[in-house]
C-alpha cells in the first residue's frame, strides 16, 4: 500500500535548523539512524524541501529513543477522518472462537509505503547526512489512522467480528 503525504495547498515548506547535540546524544543518534539505513526505511537525500530535527527522549528506563519533531509537517497536512474502532467491540467480537490469533504488528508501520512524489516531505537532520523516509515515519500524528485503515483493508471480507 502506498500512502499520500497530503499537505494543504500552499503550505510552508520548513526546513528546521540543526539542533546541537552532545557527543553521546550524537553517537545515539548515529546508531538509531544506521539501524533505520539498514533495512531500507531511508535513505540519503542531498536536496529536501521539509527538513526536521532528531531529538532523544529519556524514558524512564534510561533509553534514549531517537524521535524526529515532525511538528511543522504534521501542522501542514490534512486530518484523516477515518474513526478507529472501539476497543469494547473489538474484544466482543472475538467471544465464541475457538482460535485467537495476534498480529504481530511491531512494526506495522514500517510496512506502509511513501508514494514517491512525497518522501521528501519526511527529511530529517542526522548529523552527517539528510535522510528521507521510505515508509511512514512513526513520528507523524495520523499514523495509527493509516495503518488502522490498511488492516481494515487487509481483512475486508474475512470472517473477522471485530476488526
Amino acid at each position: 500500500m502506498l500512502y499520500h503525504l497530503s499537505t494543504f495547498k500552499g503550505a510552508k515548506l520548513v526546513s528546521q535548523k540543526k539542533r546541537k547535540l552532545g557527543e553521546k546524544r550524537r553517537q545515539v543518534v548515529k546508531v538509531e539512524a544506521n539501524n533505520l539505513l539498514k533495512p531500507g526505511f531511508v535513505n540519503e537525500e542531498r536536496y529536501t524541501t521539509w527538513l526536521a530535527n532528531v531529538m532523544l527522549v529519556k524514558k524512564a528506563s534510561g533509553k534514549l529513543p531517537m524521535c524526529i519533531d515532525h511538528t511543522t509537517l504534521n501542522k501542514a497536512y490534512f486530518e484523516d477522518s477515518y474513526h478507529l474502532p472501539n476497543i469494547d467491540r473489538l474484544v466482543d467480537g472475538v467471544v465464541g472462537h475457538n482460535i485467537l490469533s495476534f498480529l504481530g504488528a511491531y512494526s506495522g508501520y514500517n510496512q506502509i509505503l511513501v508514494v514517491e512524489d512525497d518522501k521528501m516531505k519526511s527529511a530529517l537532520i542526522i548529523e552527517d547526512a539528510n535522510n528521507y523516509y521510505e515508509v511512514i515515519p512513526f513520528s507523524l500524528k495520523i499514523v495509527e489512522v493509516m495503518y488502522q485503515r490498511l488492516i481494515h483493508r487487509v481483512f475486508d471480507g474475512k470472517k473477522c467480528k471485530g476488526i
